[in-house]
C-alpha cells in the first residue's frame, strides 16, 4: 500500500475546505488557528480524510483525553463554557492543536494498524 504523502494532504484539505492554491498549507500549520478549520468544518475534514485514505479515526488515533477536543465551535459566546465550567455545570474543554503534520503521521499510523490486521 502507497504511503499517502502532504501534498495528497494538503490537496484534499484543500478542496474539502474551500482553500485556494496559493494558500500556503505547510505540515506545521495547525488546523483550528493557522487555516482557520473549526467545528463541523473540521468534523467534516476528518471524514472526507478517512474515505480518501482508507482509514478510521477514534479518539485514541489522537490519543484525546476526556474534555479534549480537536477543533473549537465555529461559533459561540465568549466566555460561556468558562462560566459554565466555572459552576460545575459543564467540564471545561481542551481545544488540542493539530498541525497538518501531525495529521499525516495519525493517518499513516492508523494505515499500518489496519494492515496488520
Amino acid at each position: 500500500m502507497k504511503e499517502p504523502t502532504l501534498e495528497e494532504l494538503t490537496d484534499t484539505i484543500r478542496k474539502k475546505c474551500g482553500l485556494r492554491p496559493r494558500d500556503l498549507i505547510v505540515p506545521d500549520a495547525q488546523l483550528d488557528r493557522d487555516l482557520g478549520i473549526t467545528g463541523d468544518d473540521g468534523s467534516e475534514l476528518l471524514e472526507a480524510i478517512e474515505e480518501r485514505f482508507g482509514v478510521t479515526f477514534t479518539a485514541a488515533s489522537f490519543d484525546l483525553q476526556p474534555n479534549e477536543f480537536l477543533f473549537g465551535p465555529e461559533a459561540s459566546l465568549p466566555g460561556l463554557d468558562d462560566l459554565l465550567s466555572m459552576f460545575g455545570f459543564r467540564p471545561r474543554k481542551v481545544i488540542r492543536a493539530l498541525t497538518v503534520g501531525q495529521l499525516l503521521e495519525v493517518i499513516k499510523a492508523e494505515r499500518e494498524k489496519a494492515s496488520a490486521n
